[in-house]
């Protein structure tokens, strides 16, 4: 769970594989899913997925898992497109007052990101 939590910190994209999942009692799954979840809320972006490296399964939703997460990690986006993200989620939330005022948020830039 440490790993996660420093990739989380350090802002970086995650995908979390829970191996031996051959080894877990049909009946165990489900509460063995929720303890998991239940552990990693902090990452609840990141997609789980439940492999058997022994036997090969779920390691190419796994595989696609990482590469569409990389894409997205990868993904350069201009102020502009950022801004129309903003601007549409202001729509749907409203910033919180701060002194009886509302924060005015005018645009959005991106910062620092993953290179290649």
């Amino acid at each position: 769970m440490r790993a996660s939590g420093h990739g989380h910190r350090q802002g970086k994209a995650l995908v979390l594989a829970v191996n031996k999942w051959d080894n877990i009692p049909t009946e165990q799954r489900d509460e063995i899913r929720a303890q998991v979840e239940q552990r990693l809320k902090f990452a609840d972006f990141a997609p789980i997925h439940f492999i058997s490296a022994r036997h090969g399964s779920g390691v190419g939703e796994l595989l696609r898992a990482v590469r569409q997460v990389y894409a997205a990690a990868m993904r350069d986006m201009s102020t502009p497109e950022l801004t129309r993200v903003l601007e549409a989620a202001i729509v749907s939330h409203q910033p919180p007052l701060v002194s009886g005022r509302r924060i005015k948020l005018r645009y959005a830039h991106q910062g620092g990101r993953n290179r290649r």
